[in-house]
């Protein structure tokens, strides 16, 4: 028999139960939370590092969970009869976010001891304390009719991401000291995004796409300043903007050297450049003269200024946007995949694969960003296999004597669509 009840009644039934043999804290809604990772920090250079890879992924926490999209609690569980906690059913989306974080601390040199191997999503409600209690035959079994029972609790959406210190005086309300937040809402890609949306809003309204009440209802929905409000006019207009084949955003992915921007650069529709836009996060370092290897928060300031440069381009309605990097993991494009619908492109992923060894050491002779062999390697070895990017081999480009070749202009439209 399922039982729903609110997260407060099955925390009094746990106390009823449990409180006559142990000591039952009972965790008070300001300090329920679901933790992600456990991270240890060992100065503040660490802490730096991890508040910058956290405003990292706020697009990839955007695009993969926005406020729409809620987390399903069901059922309770245990660890040692010490701990009870709200079960989460499995979230793709969610496991997807805590790989990337792990994947990035990790690249980081950030200790990452004391994580179990399989992430266990949950929400401790109780805690008990007593001696003993691990072996209690009695407790034992009162925690187990108590995860036995089917309790059905509720949806969340993620509201935040945070990041708490164990180590410091807790606030006020109990809960450990925060670190750095990171709101989940899609004005913080960008200040103009709500702008940008209501250009497109202006856009379908001129094409007859919306009619006056639709209208109306999203311009209220974006000009309201809510981050609830605009996920759900993000959402509507997601639904409203019908995806046409020849708005195209393009995707391009290859390691260091393998020709991704030489290929764009000599491309029908670079050459043409009828409604064609090319944007890259290392153009800002081209732009700025900068010659030095950038970290990891100057790469997060030029991911940002790429993401402006896309949504300034789908805005205006350009027909052919190129995003060129490496993109050696598909989260790291999700984001742009994730507005492309609300504009009405079509995305497409074009990747430049290489596995040969030779191929590699040709990459590296081509590469201008400075790329060592181990890195490239290192990037190989753990590519990301995309299954509907359309995949051709590596356009080398010999820079020396580039003047002497006769370079053949191919469309990149054709190359995506026929591979």
């Amino acid at each position: 028999m399922t039982k729903k009840l609110f997260l407060w009644q099955i925390q009094n039934d746990i106390y009823s139960e449990l409180s006559s043999e142990a000591d039952v804290e009972i965790i008070p809604s300001q300090r329920l939370h679901v933790t992600l990772l456990m991270l240890t920090l060992h100065d503040d250079d660490e802490v730096i590092t991890a508040k910058t890879i956290m405003k990292s992924v706020q697009p990839l926490l955007i695009s993969l969970l926005p406020l729409s999209h809620t987390l399903c609690f069901s059922g309770l569980g245990q660890f040692h009869n010490k701990i009870l906690y709200a079960g989460i059913k499995p979230d793709a989306e969610l496991s997807k976010l805590v790989q990337v974080l792990k994947y990035k601390f990790g690249k980081a040199g950030v200790s990452l001891e004391g994580n179990r191997k399989t992430f266990v999503p949950h929400v401790t409600i109780t805690k008990m304390a007593s001696k003993n209690l691990d072996t209690d035959e009695s407790v034992s079994r009162k925690v187990s009719d108590l995860v036995n029972t089917c309790y059905e609790i509720g949806e969340q959406c993620v509201s935040s991401l945070t990041l708490f210190s164990r180590f410091t005086p807790k606030d006020l309300d109990g809960t450990h000291h925060k670190i750095a937040i990171i709101e989940n809402s899609l004005k913080a890609l960008s200040f103009s995004l709500p702008a940008k949306l209501l250009q497109q809003v202006h856009n379908l309204s001129e094409q007859g796409q919306l009619g006056e009440d639709v209208r109306s209802e999203l311009k209220g929905l974006f000009e309201s300043g809510d981050a609830v409000k605009l996920d759900q006019g993000f959402k509507k207009l997601t639904e409203l903007s019908n995806v046409c084949d020849d708005k195209i955003l393009l995707i391009m992915r290859g390691i260091p050297g393998s020709g991704t921007s030489y290929l764009v650069e000599n491309s029908v529709e670079a050459i043409n450049q009828k409604g064609y836009v090319y944007c890259n996060a290392r153009q800002l370092f081209h732009k700025s003269g900068c010659s030095f290897v950038p970290d990891v928060a100057d790469l997060a300031i030029a991911e940002a200024y790429c993401l402006s440069c896309v949504l300034d381009a789908m805005a205006t309605e350009k027909s052919f946007i190129v995003v060129d990097g490496v993109h050696s993991q598909c989260w790291e494009y999700a984001v742009y995949k994730f507005l492309a619908l609300a504009f009405g492109f079509k995305c497409h992923v074009l990747e430049i694969k290489v596995s040969k060894h030779e191929d590699v050491m040709s990459c590296l002779q081509n590469s201008k960003s400075g790329a060592q062999l181990e890195e490239i390697l290192e990037i190989v070895q753990n590519w990301e296999n995309d299954p509907g990017a359309a995949v051709i081999g590596p356009s080398f480009h010999n820079h020396e004597t580039s003047e002497n070749l006769k370079l053949t202009t191919v469309s990149l439209k054709e190359l995506f669509l026929r591979n």
